[in-house]
């Protein structure tokens, strides 16, 4: 498994590319999940570990399965599932 920073900077990567996908702001995503926006902004940013709960409230409101925000354990697996699949895949 990668190093808790490491882990945490790509969830919150993946959280942040996914927000945006949608369009939503930090501020949005905060008052569509009830999490504060300063909460949102570290755990995008890497700098604080999120639980489980606010996984599950942020991955509801970005309509993705909370398995596609998590990074593997293992990079030489290659990707986990993300979202939105490239034409090629989604056939």
């Amino acid at each position: 498994m990668p190093d808790r920073q490491g882990f945490r900077r790509e969830l919150g990567r993946r959280i942040a590319a996914q927000r945006r996908y949608r369009e939503l702001s930090q501020p949005g995503l905060s008052e569509a999940t009830g999490l504060t926006k300063s909460s949102i902004s570290r755990w995008e940013r890497g700098e604080a570990p999120i639980d489980v709960e606010a996984l599950l409230a942020i991955a509801d409101i970005l309509q993705v399965a909370v398995t596609s925000l998590i990074p593997p354990a293992d990079p030489t697996l290659g990707r986990s599932l993300t979202w939105p699949l490239d034409d090629e895949e989604a056939s």
